[in-house]
């Protein structure tokens, strides 16, 4: 009888069975990527170790910061701050001195302004009375004007060049 003609509709012919057995690995190659995965896995380690050790750096240096300076928020730190702490700078040590720069500088202005204030005739408008009279001003006055205003004209007589 033919073999086809005995299978049916529902059976399927499949390949012969290969029965031997799987080939002996080459165990020398089987350690070498077996330490190589273990490099591998170290190098993993020691970069979460250190992403670590920079977390702890990162809170050691916001905990001291916030202890020196509690008023000042580290959303409101500058950028210039930011760019001293990625120099290697810490973070209360560089807010310090852009401190110190903000304050010099505001001291450096006020001199500035009360030196101009100093030569200065001052602020005339129609609300405030004159403060400063020119040599025009005072020729144009009547002797009791003069007699009013004198303490005025002789403050801006050390002005007059």
């Amino acid at each position: 009888m033919n073999e086809e003609a005995i299978l049916t509709d529902h059976q399927e012919v499949t390949e012969p069975q290969n029965d031997l057995p799987e080939p002996i690995p080459d165990y020398e190659s089987v350690i070498l990527e077996l330490n190589e995965k273990i490099c591998a896995l170290n190098e993993e380690i020691e970069s979460y170790k250190l992403a670590a050790k920079h977390q702890e750096a990162i809170a050691e240096q916001l905990n001291e910061f916030s202890e020196l300076f509690p008023e000042i928020a580290v959303k409101n730190i500058p950028d210039d701050v930011w760019e001293s702490v990625r120099r290697g700078n810490s973070l209360a040590a560089s807010y310090a001195v852009y401190e110190k720069r903000v304050t010099e500088a505001a001291k450096r202005i006020e001199r500035i302004n009360a030196k101009n204030a100093s030569s200065s005739a001052g602020a005339i408008d129609k609300h405030t009375s004159q403060e400063f009279f020119t040599p025009d001003d005072v020729r144009k006055m009547s002797p009791s004007e003069v007699h009013a205003n004198f303490a005025k004209i002789k403050r801006s007589m050390g002005k007059w060049n």
